[in-house]
């Protein structure tokens, strides 16, 4: 269910649309103003509720909106007694609310501090039924003192469910003194204009959306939004750290805690309602909060800060920002272009920043096969970090030569890395360390080092019990393929299950690829070929979405396993007919590798050793060397020809 969509309908409507393609039996129910128009669409429309007649008192008793305005009345603390005397008045309250659940709900909160004809004496009637809610929203409006009109108005900035610091936050003392919000907060509860959540250790207050666009006509109307999102963009740095490479475990449940009230934040400086730059700076020091939780939506809130605002001082942070996060997206167009431009905005500003452009760069220019311009870069990043003498630094310039030369299977990497681990452990934090760790770990094992690999892993476990981030993934895939090494597919399952589930859910799509591939060895050794068919497929579908090719190679070898295990199972009798098949993708499989210098990591050559054994000295078949694009097509189309003919069989 998606709700209140209206303000975001091209949004919701490509999010349905893909979803209901995705998933035939899923249906999806929007709440929204107006119809989101997409094929396929039903509408509902949601009528008020029916005008009672005075005239037919048990009618007009047993009526919705009598039925809803009594029960609101009686949970205010009063009473509302619904007889012949006071019926033309129930019924007349009914019409003025226009039967809209929201105007009963807001009349019957008033109805507990005065009489049902003087409350029918302050409002107006209304031509329609925005007009008769809004009626009612302005005589609850107009019955608050200053300060609980102060905070109401307030509130209008703040979205989702809210606590009572960030309230005090932001209305701040010198508008309403802090031990007044409490009481205030009571009184708008009371009048029905927000509603509290006390099932939580701190009470939790939310305004409705009808009520929040009134509140914030008013704010508007008064000239005090701009500076009630500065008092937000100031709660919001409070809690953030001033150095923004900080890892988010200290601060991550605070912003959690406000999201709703980040997003207003970031949406009204991209909208022009708050300054532009503030928002730059808010989503710059936000970007390793996103790379915990969530990659997309970090990507969605820079992209369009950057596209909006202004070129000013926290322009180039932004943007590495934005590049850091494509990278690990694995979208190297858009990563290449912002890390670039950030290096160049950084030269002679923040050398610091300036090198970790640089570090990122190399790695996506590494992804395209651009191995000279990658070592060029890292050696300009080990060259400012040697000057600078930041422990930070070293540690990622030293990791970024390793990782480079461990896509080559050199086993130079390691000594890179390993240093690089040793100063961490000397002068970095544990978040620091176990970030390191991981990357280290995956470097030895793709530079043959299984050994220091497997010290590391162990070295790292401890520091990766709790918190969901980037280097969690990074070091369950490489515990996955050192288990696949050592012969323990079972355990290798598992790691691999769980680092693609938490790497979907974070939106580390580089990584998915790779341990896919090996939750697809694993299953093959364990005897479940259908699971390593679907894992296969699965990694192709991962390789094709990012915008460089070389993790295809990997894929494509992987395919050509499942497909010779399969043909290897006596009593399956569908076979690939074609042996062209196993040339064809271990033919462009080698063609992607030969190309970036990539050969297949040490300990995944025995995985792979039968079906290379099986086409050596063969040629690529009459189907030649196909390119990475259709190679991996045409595995998907073997990999799917295969399932439909085990499940004809079975």
């Amino acid at each position: 269910m998606l709700d209140g969509c209206e303000a975001t309908r091209d949004g919701v409507a490509s999010l349905a649309s893909s979803l209901v393609m995705s998933c035939g039996q899923l249906t999806v129910l929007v709440t929204s103003r107006s119809p989101i128009g997409i094929e396929g669409e039903q509408v509902l429309m949601l009528q008020p509720f029916p005008t009672p007649a005075p005239t037919d008192l048990l009618a007009l008793v047993s009526s919705s909106s009598v039925q809803m305005l009594v029960d609101r009345v009686s949970r205010g603390g009063a009473n509302l007694e619904v007889d012949a005397s006071n019926a033309p008045l129930v019924a007349a309250l009914c019409l003025r609310c226009g039967g809209l659940p929201l105007a009963l709900e807001l009349a019957a909160a008033q109805l507990t501090v005065m009489s049902l004809p003087d409350l029918l004496e302050h409002l107006d009637v209304g031509g329609n039924d925005d007009d008769q809610l809004r009626a009612v929203l302005a005589h609850s409006y107009d019955l608050l003192d200053a300060d609980e009109a102060e905070v109401f108005r307030t509130f209008a900035i703040l979205d989702g469910a809210v606590g009572l610091p960030l309230v005090r936050r932001v209305v701040s003392e010198d508008r309403v003194a802090p031990m007044r919000i409490i009481r205030v907060l009571r009184e708008l509860t009371a009048a029905g204009l927000m509603w509290v959540d006390k099932s939580r250790a701190r009470w939790r207050y939310q305004m409705d959306d009808d009520v929040r666009r009134f509140a914030a006509d008013q704010l508007v109307r008064l000239g005090a939004q701009q500076q009630a999102f500065g008092r937000l963009a100031g709660a919001i740095r409070g809690i953030l750290p001033a150095d923004a490479r900080t890892p988010p475990s200290g601060y991550q449940d605070e912003v959690l805690d406000m999201i709703g009230s980040v997003r207003s934040f970031l949406g009204a400086a991209i909208d022009g309602r708050a300054e532009p730059d503030v928002g730059l700076e808010i989503a710059f020091r936000l970007h390793r909060f996103w790379a915990a939780t969530n990659v997309a939506e970090g990507r969605f809130w820079l992209s369009r800060l950057l596209a909006q605002a202004p070129a000013g001082k926290w322009t180039g942070y932004a943007t590495f920002a934005l590049g850091y996060l494509a990278y690990w997206a694995g979208d190297a167009d858009v990563a290449v272009s912002q890390l670039k431009s950030a290096a160049e905005s950084f030269r002679d500003k923040d050398v610091t920043y300036s090198a970790h452009s640089l570090i990122y760069l190399a790695g996506l220019l590494d992804d395209l096969d651009r191995v000279d311009e990658a070592l060029a870069c890292v050696d300009r990043a080990v060259d400012v970090a040697s000057h600078v003498g930041s422990v930070d630094l070293q540690v990622a310039a030293l990791s970024g030569v390793g990782c480079v030369l461990a896509e080559r299977a050199d086993p130079a990497a390691a000594t890179h890395v390993v240093r690089a681990a040793q100063l961490c452990r000397e002068g970095g934090s544990p978040a620091q360390l176990a970030a390191v760790l991981s990357t280290a770990a995956m470097v030895c094992w793709q530079a043959g080092e299984h050994e220091q690999a497997r010290a590391l892993v162990e070295e790292a476990e401890p520091l990766h019990r709790e918190n969901r981030r980037i280097a969690r993934v990074v070091w369950l895939s490489v515990t996955a393929a050192l288990e696949l090494e050592r012969g323990e597919p079972a355990v290798a399952l598992e790691c691999a299950a769980r680092a693609d589930e938490e790497g979907t859910a974070l939106g580390v799509e580089r990584e998915l690829p790779l341990l896919r591939c090996i939750r697809a060895l694993a299953s093959i050794a364990t005897g479940d070929v259908a699971a390593a068919s679907t894992h296969a497929q699965s990694a192709l579908r991962a390789a094709q979405a990012l915008t460089y090719t070389f993790p295809i190679a990997l894929c494509l070898e992987t395919a050509a396993a499942v497909l010779h295990a399969r043909r290897d199972q006596a009593d399956f009798a569908p076979r690939v007919a074609d042996n062209d098949a196993f040339q064809a993708l271990l033919a462009a499989a080698g063609a992607i590798r030969s190309r970036g210098h990539r050969p297949v990591p040490p300990s995944l050559r025995r995985e792979l050793d039968p079906i290379v054994k099986r086409a050596a000295g063969r040629s690529t078949g009459r189907l030649g060397v196909l390119d990475a694009a259709t190679a991996a097509a045409y595995a998907l189309t073997l990999l799917e020809g295969e399932q439909l003919a085990d499940s004809r069989a079975s």
